[in-house]
């Protein structure tokens, strides 16, 4: 009985708390190893919190000796401490770009605003920082005494009524740091500048130090506590000073003027940011929970694709994509994440993989799959490159012609088809892809063959393409398969 009630109540509830609710968001699943990841990091703030109170009390209250110097020792206390948590959060990646020589000088320091994590990022960078904070960091009952005993200031009160408060803290060598937005972004995105910032850096006649947070969202969202698997960058843009009228003369045009610098850098950094391999477990969380051998094999798989890396670089950002036979969708779902721009569709005739695809917590309407018979699919002629990885083999000789005579035909001018095969030119290390696709098709059986397998020469694929009238040219990158790419490319329209 007691076995009956526990599956009908503590089971459900635990599979809402921890996977449901957050696939409902949007949100990867927690895992166990992440759930205690997250409580150690917690457990650790709310620790070190507690003794930063008790130690700024006593440094700033009781202590007898000069405030200046105490104020200085306790901001190191907070800076060490809040690096400390940081790097305490193992399964998160951290990069700091530009820092070197940026507190020398007293600036006003704005960033983006993604994440409760920002606070620490950035407090973390040196002790000579004060923080505008909002009412919600002020009043907290974990942080908000740090944040009161370190004479932060709360922006509630008013940029106007900072000013003279903040000239005695920036004479002593410290530098002002706001969030313009003046609230987290929930998806990334970055609102409007408020002038606040602004309007201090001009009473104080101080440069204007633009910083990037990049990551911070993905490792902590906002209105959530679990900490993911993440990449948290900082990097430090050019310095804007007070004689620099190309960013405005006022400080309303500051606002207006360096956001959109700020936005524009930011886009581009985030571009650059995104690389295969750090997507890759967003990749993996799509999957969990999907069965180990699922989740094992499409580890693996990555692995050997290089996170996909080489598709990536020759499908442009902005790109309609169509993946024939994607399978359970690996490929499509990296490409997604690599691109906010790209609107990808995936297609396989093994419904069950697109039912697995299908169901993944992050996709959105610019990710699609259908299950359908790509011998005789009509392929749209609106897409920038279409995608045929490890498929023809799969067909008959004159279904591998029809379908890539159809892909070709149907690529928008300028665009690209892209075929990864086992070339068996590559008689040596064509024996490698053999075997693997023994392992694929006869021992794992994660791909379905109605046919026997017949692998395509790179002459013939290159054979077709020019009697189409399109240029083809091949990457080689394996050493002990056969597997090669052929980018056959479509001329632009006259």
């Amino acid at each position: 009985m007691s076995v009956f009630v526990m599956a009908q109540t503590i089971e459900p509830f635990l599979f809402h708390l921890f996977i449901q609710r957050r696939v409902d968001k949007g949100y990867a699943p927690m895992t166990l190893w992440g759930v205690v990841k997250t409580v150690i990091a917690f457990l650790y703030f709310v620790f070190g919190s507690f003794v930063l109170t008790l130690l700024g009390f006593i440094l700033i209250k009781l202590i007898p000796l000069s405030r200046k110097r105490m104020r200085l020792v306790y901001h190191t206390l907070i800076s060490v401490f809040t690096r400390s948590l940081v790097y305490v959060m193992a399964n998160v990646k951290k990069q700091v770009i530009g820092a070197k020589g940026r507190f020398d000088s007293a600036s006003v320091i704005v960033c983006n605003h993604q994440s409760f994590l920002d606070i620490l990022v950035t407090t973390m960078l040196h002790p000579r920082i004060i923080l505008l904070t909002n009412r919600w960091v002020w009043n907290s009952p974990v942080f908000g005494g740090v944040v009161r005993l370190a004479d932060y200031y709360p922006v509630m009160e008013g940029a106007d009524q900072s000013v003279e408060q903040l000239r005695q803290r920036v004479s002593e060598g410290y530098s002002v740091l706001v969030f313009p937005e003046g609230t987290r972004s929930p998806d990334g995105r970055m609102r409007r500048f408020h002038k606040g910032a602004f309007f201090i850096a001009e009473k104080l006649n101080l440069p204007i130090q633009p910083l990037m947070l990049h990551g911070t969202g993905d490792t902590i969202r906002k209105g959530e506590f679990y900490i993911n698997d993440a990449t948290m960058t900082l990097k430090f843009l050019p310095r804007i000073m007070p004689g620099d009228m190309s960013m405005g003369t006022t400080y309303a045009e500051r606002a207006k003027y360096v956001g959109r610098y700020f936005r524009q850098a930011f886009e581009e950094f985030d571009r650059e940011s995104r690389t295969p391999k750090g997507n890759r477990y967003k990749v993996i969380a799509n999957f969990l929970y999907k069965g180990p051998v699922l989740e094992w094999y499409m580890r693996v798989k990555m692995s050997l694709e290089k996170n996909y890396e080489p598709f990536h670089a020759l499908i442009p950002h902005n790109a309609r994509v169509l993946d024939l036979g994607c399978g359970y969708g690996f490929l499509c779902y990296m490409l997604f994440y690599l691109s906010d721009q790209r609107v990808i569709k995936g297609v396989d005739y093994d419904e069950d993989k697109v039912n697995t695809a299908l169901h993944g917590f992050g996709r959105t309407q610019r990710l699609t799959f259908e299950a359908a018979d790509v011998t005789t699919l009509a392929i749209e002629d609106n897409y920038d490159a279409i995608v045929i990885a490890d498929v023809l083999h799969y067909l008959t000789p004159a279904q591998q012609e029809a379908v890539l005579t159809n892909a070709c035909r149907a690529v928008k001018p300028g665009g690209k088809v892209i075929v990864r095969e086992g070339n068996k030119d590559e008689k040596e290390r064509h024996k490698g892809t053999q075997l693997s696709e023994l392992f694929s098709v006869k021992i794992l059986r994660f791909n379905k063959s109605v046919h026997e397998l017949h692998f395509m020469s790179g002459g013939a694929i290159e054979q077709i393409a020019h009697r189409l009238g399109l240029s083809v040219r091949k990457i080689d990158d394996t050493k002990f398969t056969s597997n090669v790419i052929f980018v056959v490319e479509k001329p632009t329209a006259s």
